[in-house]
């Protein structure tokens, strides 16, 4: 996704440049020289002289014709547009896809805690919590076979029902 919104980048800075150039000579009927490289990653260059020997040399013409230049900036402003907005759209992409994974791991710890509160009380006989006073307070039958109940059915409300 990201070499696209390169392209989408490079696509809008090589429109506004060719818009300032005709901008710019929209006022003049000569012609003018303007010249293309590229840098070390490909990318086109233009400048008013070659900045290496293998620049090519392009002749611009222009007419004064100020619709066709007004034209061009509307044209480089709705490029502008759609690549702030395809930007804006990733951005919201990307932000949902994190929410959507870190609720995911926040499921997955919950449903751990509920299997592991399942199994404690599944596999264990002789189980206590702690009161007030940090004495032992042992379970009794009924109250292990209700928190092992309650305990199953959170852990099947969290992982379907999977004991592992």
């Amino acid at each position: 996704m990201r070499g696209f919104v390169s392209a989408l980048e490079l696509r809008a800075c090589l429109a506004s440049i060719v818009c300032i150039f005709a901008w710019g000579l929209a006022y003049s009927d000569e012609p003018h020289e303007i010249y293309k490289s590229t840098d070390a990653e490909g990318r086109p260059i233009y400048s008013d002289r070659p900045l290496s020997p293998s620049a090519q040399r392009v002749i611009v013409r222009s007419t004064r014709d100020p619709a066709a230049a007004e034209a061009a900036a509307a044209q480089v402003q709705a490029t502008n547009e759609r690549v702030e907005a395809y930007r804006k759209q990733e951005a919201d992409k990307r932000v949902a896809k994190e929410g959507e994974q870190k609720a995911q791991v926040r499921r997955q710890e919950d449903c751990r805690r509920a299997r592991d509160r399942y199994l404690m009380f599944a596999e264990n006989n002789r189980l206590y919590r702690r009161d007030e006073q940090g004495n032992r307070v042992y379970y009794t039958s009924v109250e292990i076979d209700a928190e092992r109940t309650s305990a199953e059915k959170r852990m099947k409300e969290l992982c379907d029902g999977t004991p592992r």
